[in-house]
């Protein structure tokens, strides 16, 4: 969709939960891509899960609950999409000793506003893995806007 949106000189913006503070899950005369299907939980090992970007917090609390694990920092309202929370930064009451959520994250794939995908993390593609978290989705590299 990106790579089409790209072709077509299309905005695009993805969106889980719909609850975004300043509206970048929506775009004026474009493509919005429902994200809250990409909800696969892939694993969960002793201090790391790896999960789709439109996985709620909720399901991975259960799931990782069941393992006798939790997540180091929650939302507050646990039925928002990971993804989401990710980009803008992801805190809460325990955020003052275990940091946001995005300081818990190892690695990310991102799908580019090239449309292609690029795992990035604190040592590979550091530039876009932090553009990427906390970046309110706005990323230059991530915008398939003309």
């Amino acid at each position: 969709m990106v790579q089409f949106c790209k072709r077509f000189e299309l905005p695009v913006a993805g969106c889980g939960q719909g609850h975004t503070a300043y509206g970048q899950s929506q775009v004026a005369n474009g493509v919005v891509m429902d994200m809250s299907t990409l909800k696969t939980i892939y694993s969960i090992q002793p201090g790391k899960v790896s999960v789709a970007a439109g996985a709620k917090w909720r399901d991975l609390l259960i799931a990782t609950l069941a393992q006798g694990q939790t997540p180091p920092v929650l939302t507050d309202y646990i039925n928002l999409s990971i993804g989401g929370t990710l980009s803008v930064g992801g805190v809460n009451g325990t955020t003052y000793c275990e940091g946001a959520q995005i300081d818990n994250t190892l690695e990310l794939d991102v799908i580019t506003g090239d449309g292609n995908l690029v795992t990035c993390s604190g040592t590979q593609h550091r530039d876009l893995f932090q553009a990427v978290l906390g970046g309110l989705a706005n990323a230059p590299l991530l915008s398939a806007q003309p």
